[in-house]
């Protein structure tokens, strides 16, 4: 018992375990402020908000898509996820997408959670994708899974685990938010990598794990 829990500080050690959030651009949609029932849209639809070129800054939009200021009322269950201001997509398979400034690293545990919302006014929820890409090329998503009940946000999360030898090391990655009707809305987007890997000690930490050797099998031996 003694020599597996020794053995199991030794790789403790020697491995290294880093969490962070990686940076995406006007997550939760608060870049333009609105007054209340405000909204963008970039003009491929009727349009009675502030028509712009861009309406989601920091995000690209394929067909009729913007930022968005709901009143109360819309989401008076559980309220917005963060802030005040919202992303929709409208009109038929409607998507928003960013290509962040990370990579797909090796051994590495994403995770991508974005709030879904479904307004009070609306005339049924018609579902949504929310995507995980490296380079172009889906790695995991999330193909309309939650159903939000009326005024409220549910939270989606995609899941993806690397290797060392995935093919898709090294490329960009990129967010897609992907409404399949007449309208889903998103809120407060964020990525999350997680990387074990192998540490390589450095000289003065690997004169100490060696003290440490021999110290553990010195008490190992004598027990």
């Amino acid at each position: 018992m003694k020599n597996l829990l020794f053995i199991a500080l030794l790789i403790t050690c020697l491995s290294s375990i880093s969490a962070v959030s990686l940076n995406v651009t006007n997550h939760s949609f608060e870049d333009i402020v609105f007054g209340v029932d405000g909204f963008t849209c970039s003009g491929e639809f009727p349009c009675s908000g502030t028509i712009t070129n861009d309406p989601i800054p920091g995000w690209i939009g394929d067909g009729f898509v913007g930022s968005f200021r709901p009143a109360g009322f819309r989401y008076d269950v559980t309220g917005l996820p963060d802030g005040v201001n919202v992303a929709f997509a409208h009109t038929g398979v409607t998507t928003i997408s960013q290509v962040l400034s990370d990579n797909l690293l090796a051994n590495t545990d994403y995770t991508l959670q974005v709030g879904i919302g479904n307004r009070n006014d609306s005339t049924g929820f018609v579902g949504y994708q929310i995507q995980l890409l490296a380079g172009g090329v889906l790695l995991a998503q999330d193909n309309n899974s939650l159903s939000p009940t009326p005024g409220s946000f549910v939270t989606s999360t995609v899941n993806f685990s690397t290797s060392s030898s995935d093919p898709n090391l090294g490329q960009a990655l990129e967010i897609r938010l992907v409404s399949l009707g007449i309208q889903s809305n998103f809120d407060n987007v964020l990525l999350d990598a997680e990387t074990t890997e192998t540490a390589v000690p450095e000289p003065q930490s690997m004169f100490l794990l060696g003290l440490s050797l021999i110290f553990g099998l010195r008490v190992v031996k004598n027990s």
